[in-house]
């Protein structure tokens, strides 16, 4: 009687998962809005760095050669770091050279470290902060579409619908962009998701993202 009723049981389970009833995507979203991930606009100072190699000399002493782009935004006394993992070792460049060294074709580049980084790599990318911006909106490049020299990004509404915004960049580099108009410390950027967005969509943020 035992086999007969676990039988049944698994032809009525069989039975139930044929007549489940199979609900779109698209439909979902209709219904509860399309899912994206947003993060909050906040004013912070943004660091802005010159990356270059280096190859350890001694404990504290490491050396590398730049081209004459890089060297442009070099100077004794600039604060640099590394990184290796989870660790971080800060200090500042002692002295970049004016001249070519003819054999690289390349200028050298030395800088001093408070402390090492503990790793077996020979090389390591330095990074030199070149500027900062005070006080700047800065967003993923990835938030926003560029075209014709115009860019975009996708906002959140408080009535929970997708509002595409122009803005106006104030600058841009590697990691990310500068934002002089169109965002205000508050707004719900839309970070993920914004793909196939239309203008008053209905959305449901998932995650708010730091």
């Amino acid at each position: 009687m035992a086999v007969i009723g676990i039988v049944q049981w698994k032809q009525r389970a069989v039975v139930a998962k044929r007549e489940r009833k199979i609900v779109s995507p698209y439909k979902e979203w209709a219904k509860h809005g399309k899912p994206v991930v947003v993060k909050t606009i906040k004013r912070a100072d943004v660091p802005e760095y010159t990356k270059f190699t280096v190859k350890k000399k001694s404990a504290a002493i490491y050396e590398g050669y730049v081209t004459k782009n890089v060297k442009q935004r070099l100077k004794a006394g600039q604060p640099v770091f590394i990184k290796d993992g989870s660790q971080r070792a800060e200090g500042q460049i002692l002295v970049v050279s004016t001249d070519l060294v003819v054999e690289t074709g390349l200028y050298y580049v030395r800088i001093s470290l408070k402390n090492s980084v503990e790793t077996t790599q020979p090389f390591h990318v330095c990074f030199a902060t070149t500027r900062t911006y005070m006080s700047a909106i800065n967003i993923p490049s990835e938030a926003a579409q560029g075209k014709d020299g115009r860019y975009h990004v996708w906002i959140a509404t408080t009535g929970g619908l997708a509002k595409l915004q122009e803005i106006i960049l104030a600058s841009r580099n590697g990691y990310g962009f500068n934002v002089k108009q169109g965002l205000n410390e508050g707004d719900q950027l839309i970070v993920a998701g914004q793909s196939m967005l239309h203008d008053g969509e209905k959305i449901k943020i998932i995650e708010h993202r730091k």
